[in-house]
């Protein structure tokens, strides 16, 4: 169905195909068919077709071609089927000089009819108690006259004795019976002529009920009046109004109905749509979501949005329109932290409809989260041969270059493994402390550190270099105290100045005040000795013990003194 319309006791609908079917009451052919009893059940009326659009009167009805000609069928007593005669018609007739419509209405209590032409015209025929005609009289016609000084019309609406046209600018014109205040002006005194009722702009459609009529603005707010004793202006009240007042708590309404003791409207859906999404731990992810009137299909701007992840509220952003119509929430930026397991998640966009122009609304996907990549960065090193030194790598996540902690690292030096550490939740840092370096060789070796993968986090290594240097010496030389003639043994001690160890089989050479007497080679103790005579001319008194270590592809020259004392 495209279009249908009601009446007390009758309704029509119109198909696509331009077909019209009718039910209920066909006593006077107001459904167009030549069976005038009671219809059960929707009916087509053989002689329609091209039918746009169809309006149920009062026993009678309008049906408007896709030509914009008129055609009229049921009770005519006061030449409402507007064909100039007060005939009843079973079968539909064209009504009389009337081509160029966009709209038909009628009024459901009434005998009166009325079409809206493409210039905008307002055209009318039947009954004219209250001179609902707007023609500046009283008088029935049976053929459509002009209504008087109505230009720019969009839509027409009627019912018990009054009629109203919205005009394209958004402003109401209202004449016919104003007994109950029914026009909306704050008065009750009734017009043949249209008039601007003075408090309503920017209004998108009009619907007349029984004794009361219904505006709907661009706003989505909905203003009401005339006679309120069923509550059907929605105030909150049941006192009349002259003048329009606002429906209480109705915004974001696209469309109304005003029946005959009641009001209906549709509020806008909004549906929010997301993708699935897969995300890898610890990546700044936005969380995005866009929202649509899906009656308008329009975008919808300054709604807020809340996001969760299993139930949970990660974020909240606001709808914006990104230039093309199109209304998007953001929110960044989501973290998918270690808290979440591998796999897959609810994530859910929902809007509580707050602002107070849409219904509430939610939608639901899945969010996967994977392993991330990790990037484990090996850090240099230096040190002398027998330094006890630490080995650094520092593990971070390659998607953010966060620092991933808590993870043991394993360190190898020229393959093979040396020790472990745990990375840090500050940087990332692993730290393996005490790596003794004194089995090394002197010059470059290879430090590497491996991070085997887990459930969250992708396995990675890293290579740096460990540069050993030669280590220095200490030679430390003991004094000595000998009489002339006879033998003193010079010794020294070499060590390693890194760790202290004693260094054996190094030599060393003995000069006795800066001339050489012999040489010793270091034995475990790190001691070398030599068997030194003191000549029988030697001067009595002190002379300069000196011990020379000459270094070697691992150790440093060093030097060391003492004083042998000639008795």
């Amino acid at each position: 169905m495209v279009q249908i319309s009601a009446s007390y006791d009758f309704a029509l609908a119109v198909k696509a195909d331009g077909t019209v079917w009718g039910w209920g009451d066909n006593s006077y052919g107001a459904l167009g068919t030549l069976f005038t009893g009671l219809i059960r059940t929707p009916t087509q009326a053989s002689t329609l077709s091209g039918i746009t659009q169809v309006a149920a009167g009062f026993a009678h009805a309008l049906f408007l071609k896709s030509d914009g000609t008129v055609w009229a069928s049921g009770y005519n007593n006061q030449g409402q089927l507007g064909n100039g005669t007060t005939t009843i018609s079973y079968t539909p007739i064209q009504v009389s000089s009337l081509t160029e419509v966009v709209q038909v209405a009628t009024e459901e209590s009434a005998y009166s009819s009325f079409a809206l032409k493409s210039d905008g015209t307002v055209w009318a025929w039947g009954g004219n108690f209250y001179g609902r005609l707007g023609d500046g009289t009283t008088t029935s016609s049976n053929t459509p006259a002009q209504t008087v000084g109505l230009t720019g019309v969009v839509q027409l609406s009627a019912g018990q004795y009054r009629s109203f046209a919205l005009k394209g600018d958004g402003t109401v014109w209202a004449w016919g019976d104003n007994t109950y205040g029914q026009l909306g002006d704050g008065t009750r005194t009734s017009s043949k002529i249209p008039f601007q009722l003075p408090t309503l702009s920017g209004i998108t459609q009009i619907s007349v009920g029984g004794p009361h009529t219904l505006a709907l603005k661009l706003d989505g707010t909905i203003w009401a009046w005339g006679i309120n004793s069923t509550g059907s202006l929605g105030d909150g009240t049941n006192t009349d109004q002259y003048s329009p007042v606002q429906v209480s708590g109705a915004t974001g309404a696209t469309n109304i109905a005003a029946g005959g003791a009641f009001s209906v409207a549709v509020y806008a859906i909004p549906s929010i749509y997301m993708n699935n999404v897969t995300f890898k731990y610890g990546k700044r992810y936005p969380l995005k979501a866009r929202m649509y009137n899906s009656v308008l299909n329009q975008g919808i701007a300054g709604a807020p949005v809340v996001f969760k992840v299993d139930g949970v509220t990660v974020g909240t952003a606001t709808t914006v329109d990104d230039g093309t119509g199109l209304t998007y929430a953001s929110f960044y930026p989501y973290v998918a932290n270690d808290t979440l397991a591998l796999g897959n998640h609810l994530l859910t966009a929902s809007y509580d409809g707050s602002n107070g122009t849409d219904l509430p609304s939610s939608t639901t996907v899945t969010l996967t989260i994977i392993q991330t990549d990790t990037n484990l960065i090996g850090v240099n090193a230096a040190a002398k041969l027998g330094d006890t030194i630490g080995l650094r790598s520092r593990l971070k996540r390659a998607t953010d270059n966060n620092p991933i902690a808590n993870q043991t690292i394993p360190f190898y030096v020229d393959g093979t493994a040396v020790g472990t550490g745990t990375s840090v939740a500050w940087d990332g840092l692993a730290t393996f402390n005490g790596y003794d370096t004194s089995n090394l060789t002197v010059g470059t070796h290879t430090l590497t550190s491996q991070y085997a993968a887990t459930t969250k986090y992708k396995a990675s290594s890293s290579s740096a270099t460990l540069t050993i240097s030669k280590a220095d010496t200490t030679l430390a030389v003991n004094d000595a105290s000998r009489v002339r003639g006879q033998i003193q043994v010079l010794s020294a001690r070499l060590w390693n100045t890194q760790n202290y160890n004693y260094l054996s089989g190094k030599t060393i050479t003995f000069q006795i005040d800066g001339t050489v007497v012999g040489t010793g080679i270091t034995g475990a103790d790190g001691y070398a000795r030599y068997s030194y005579k003191v000549p029988k001319n030697a001067t009595l008194g002190a002379h300069t013990i000196t011990a020379m270590f000459n270094g070697d592809t691992s150790y440093n020259a060093s030097t060391g003194t003492g004083t042998l004392t000639v008795n």
